[in-house]
């Protein structure tokens, strides 16, 4: 070790006082500034599967992740050059007669890694005043220098590993460099995009949140770094073992070697550590990749099992690890099946079970009948009781909420579940095992949280009910379907009406909603609504409008139940705001997302065929807002003939004008079919049609009337089973037929 750590100096002098040494350097950095360019950013947002909503992304992730790449490359390529400078130059017996060659090639390689830190540390020094201005006050210097680190150095190194495990097998410069070039190129294949462990050089960021952190992103990234560097020491040990003896071939010399158990040993424990990461790997759940529509939600029935007296979940989190423990007690009073039946998320181990004490059997896995289940991660669990004992039944469990493999493979992100220090929010299968089919008289969920998050369910705050000794504060949700959304947040109780809206955002944003009167225009929105819709019919002081901001690693986009507004905070970044002229950007899916409330939650449920939906009221709505707030060409050049030019690509597509032919289709293909079909038909040609009926009643007045009636006529019935207002309903309004809203004869 000491002659390697010697020999390691030299060969560091060696490269310190070589002029392409800082050539490389030089290139390395100005790769990084080739992330501003917007091609490029454009490029690598469809490598990453995701486009650049964040100002961390386009700032540090892009830049930084290319100036991996690059310099992954650059060194890369220079290594194998290097490596190969004994056996051009005929002196490796030379060499080796004065140091084992071993040990020269691990000092070769430590002295590049030594200089790929070096460059690392240029790049962070030289990009830290850009980064800190055009981030302003979402700058964090210790979350820049964990961004940068971790999108720029584990790429060289990890290839570094690789090129001279390369070198050493094949012995030739040009094999090894277009075996290097092939491998990198691969990473680019529609196969290799979202697959985490072929993205050795180029890592895979999903969204990131400029507001929260994103630190379950950045574990997932450091995990998956580790696993493809211990891979890539055990490359580098195979490498070795192909090192040439005398006289001998490569595969002569590997027998040799092979009998050498010291030699043997890195190689096994570095390919067994990446072996075992892979298989216990937490953040992806191992769930079969199965098709699913997006548009549609087939929820799983349950038995009713059992009655109980009262069920109380006490549950804890772990912000640093992102992880989630806690304690289920049910008192079972009258058991009516065997088999207890539950779901529970993806990656949250059921540890312990026990009826009085007694333990009993269960069994936790995939719902692989209903597809919706796995896009959800969430699983299917069965505690056995088959003696129908009532008592206190125990739950214990524990875990990391994984992201569902199916979701992961298609759109590259969760839906939920982060536990984060800034920033928690969790469904209720995360946060316990959740009894469909047991009653229980009294219910309580007490969630231990960061004494300086604001705690809300369903958009509503948490009673506070106590502080523990660890500083964390003790809530209750009480008996609601559980869905926690714990923040460092701000909330701003905006008045409306006999009620008031309870608006929560990060509180960086503060000045920002401030500067752009995003109350005001909150409140703007629904006072159109309500003079050209109706008001919502179960707005009471206690149904207050909740409007909350999600992080952006949810996936961005929104949504609205029970009142209860969620919006990525992409919707209220400075860019956003400032962009104007862009035409359904996310500022006016923010409205959409309030006149939501109107069509579809507190107001009027309309019947989703396929077609007539609350999405294409709601579309039509927003495109008036639109038009009245930035006038007629606007909304017709970013509405309209958006519309149009969608709902022509649709008819001229050959499984739309052919849908016999899309059962021969793999499963896979037809659900991505059938969802772009039900998109293009909820967002686009309803709103046509519905353009298209105004013209027809002769104007927008005419159409409020139609609109307005439609909306009393319907009612808030998203969850009672009852039907919504229908197409029929709307035509039999307006005194108009399917055929005077055919739109295909415009065309």
């Amino acid at each position: 070790m000491r002659q390697t750590m010697r020999l390691t100096g030299v060969e560091l002098r060696r490269l310190l006082v070589n002029k392409k040494t800082y050539l490389i350097i030089a290139l390395n950095v100005a790769v990084i500034a080739l992330g501003f360019v917007p091609f490029l950013r454009d490029l690598l947002a469809d490598v990453f599967s995701v486009k650049p909503a964040s100002v961390t992304m386009q700032t540090i992730l892009y830049p930084f992740s290319l100036g991996g790449l690059g310099g992954a490359v650059l060194w890369g390529i220079r290594l194998i050059l290097d490596a190969d400078r004994f056996k051009s130059n005929g002196t490796t017996h030379m060499v080796n007669a004065y140091a084992a060659g071993k040990r020269l090639t691990m000092a070769t390689l430590l002295a590049y890694m030594i200089c790929a830190c070096m460059t690392t540390v240029i790049s962070v020094a030289v990009y830290l005043p850009v980064a800190s201005a055009r981030m302003e006050y979402y700058f964090d210097f210790g979350r820049y220098l964990l961004y940068t680190f971790t999108a720029m150095l584990p790429s060289i190194l990890i290839t570094l590993l690789v090129c001279d495990g390369l070198y050493m097998i094949m012995q030739n410069v040009s094999i090894s460099v277009i075996c290097l070039m092939i491998l990198t190129a691969v990473q680019f294949s529609t196969f290799a995009r979202m697959n985490i462990f072929l993205r050795w050089n180029m890592p895979q960021f999903m969204n990131v949140s400029d507001s929260y952190g994103s630190f379950g992103n950045m574990r997932f990234q450091l995990y998956t770094r580790v696993l493809l560097l211990a891979m890539a020491v055990g490359f580098r040990g195979l490498g070795v073992l192909f090192s040439r003896r005398y006289q001998f071939g490569p595969f002569r010399s590997f027998g040799k070697n092979c009998k050498e158990v010291k030699g043997l040993v890195p190689v096994v424990v570095a390919f067994a550590l990446g072996a075992v990461m892979i298989v216990k790997e937490p953040f992806i759940d191992h769930s079969p990749v199965v098709a699913y529509s997006a548009g549609a939600y087939s929820e799983t029935l349950f038995e009713y099992s059992a009655d109980a007296l009262y069920s109380e979940a006490d549950v804890h989190f772990d912000t640093f690890l992102g992880t989630v423990k806690g304690k289920l007690t049910i008192q079972l009073t009258d058991v009516l099946t065997p088999d207890l039946t539950f779901q529970i998320h993806s990656g949250i181990k059921i540890k312990r079970v026990t009826l009085d004490g007694e333990e009993l059997e269960y069994s936790v896995d995939y719902d692989t009948e209903n597809p919706d289940n796995i896009n959800l991660a969430n699983q299917i669990g069965v505690i056995k009781n088959p003696e129908l004992k009532a008592g206190e039944l125990v739950i214990e469990y524990e875990g990391y909420p994984a992201s569902s493999n199916s979701a992961f493979q298609k759109d590259g992100y969760a839906l939920y579940n982060s536990i984060e220090p800034d920033y928690i929010n969790v469904g209720a299968e995360t946060i316990m095992p959740v009894f469909f089919g047991i009653a229980a008289t009294t219910e309580h969920v007490y969630v231990n949280l960061p004494a300086d998050h604001v705690a809300t369910n369903n958009g509503f705050p948490l009673e506070k009910v106590g502080e523990n000794e660890d500083g964390t504060i003790r809530y209750d949700m009480g008996d609601s379907y559980p869905i926690l959304l714990s923040a460092k947040d701000h909330i701003d109780e905006i008045p409306y009406h006999d009620s008031e809206i309870l608006f929560e955002y990060s509180e960086k944003h503060a000045e920002l909603v401030d500067a752009n009167g995003i109350n005001q225009a909150i409140t703007d929105v629904l006072d159109y609504c309500d003079s050209h819709i109706g008001t919502l019919k179960t707005l009471t002081p206690e149904d207050k409008i909740r409007i909350q901001m999600l992080s952006s690693d949810d996936g961005g986009g929104g949504g609205v139940v029970l009142g209860n507004i969620r919006l990525s905070e992409d919707m209220m970044s400075p860019e956003t705001l400032s962009d104007s002229k862009k035409g359904t950007n996310k500022n006016e899916t923010f409205m959409h997302e309030l006149i939501h409330l109107y069509w579809g939650d507190m107001g009027c449920y309309a019947e989703d065929d396929g077609l007539w939906s609350c999405e294409g009221l709601d579309v039509y709505t927003t495109y008036r807002l639109v038009k009245e707030k930035y006038g007629e060409l606007y909304a017709k050049q970013y509405y309209v003939d958006k519309w149009k030019e969608a709902v022509r690509y649709q008819n001229n597509n050959f499984y739309f004008r052919h849908p016999e032919y899309l059962e021969k289709l793999p499963e896979s293909y037809r659900t991505s079919i059938e969802d772009s079909v039900q998109e293009i038909n909820r967002y686009r040609r309803m709103p046509l049609m519905l353009l298209k009926a105004e013209e027809k009643l002769g104007g927008e007045e005419a159409m409020d009337a139609v609109l307005q009636e439609l909306y009393e006529r319907g009612d808030f019935n998203t969850f009672d089973g009852s039907s919504g207002v229908t197409f029929q309903d709307f035509l039999d309004i307006a005194g108009l037929t399917e055929e005077d809203l055919n739109i295909d004869e415009d065309f």
